[in-house]
């Protein structure tokens, strides 16, 4: 399982700084272009091939409220056909509220 964590950063104001133990940090915005449109899909495909190893391995995408994620649900299922991917819509506002949840920094 590999958990994406779209956040361009840990930061201090949230209920606890960190992240999800073991999550991958990979920014929603290194997905696109100067002109904010998705980069090129070959170039997709790359980038998540060296983070995830097969398309049917289970991918868990959150971010901070569940924005930013649904982007990246989006590239991985429609663009790039990621068969196993789950969106925590929860995302990092509702793990680092939870106290009894790990925390890594």
């Amino acid at each position: 399982m590999k958990i994406i964590d779209l956040r361009s950063q840990s930061k201090s104001d949230e209920a606890r700084a960190g992240h999800i133990p073991g999550a991958i940090n990979r920014p929603m915005k290194a997905d696109l272009g100067p002109d904010d449109r998705f980069k090129p899909v070959a170039e997709l495909e790359q980038a998540y091939r060296e983070l995830i190893p097969t398309k049917d391995t289970r991918v868990i995408v959150h971010c901070r409220t569940g924005h930013r994620a649904s982007q990246t649900f989006f590239v991985l299922t429609r663009l790039l056909g990621y068969t196993n991917v789950k969106w925590y819509d929860g995302s990092w506002s509702q793990w680092a509220a939870l106290p009894e949840l790990p925390v890594e920094k």
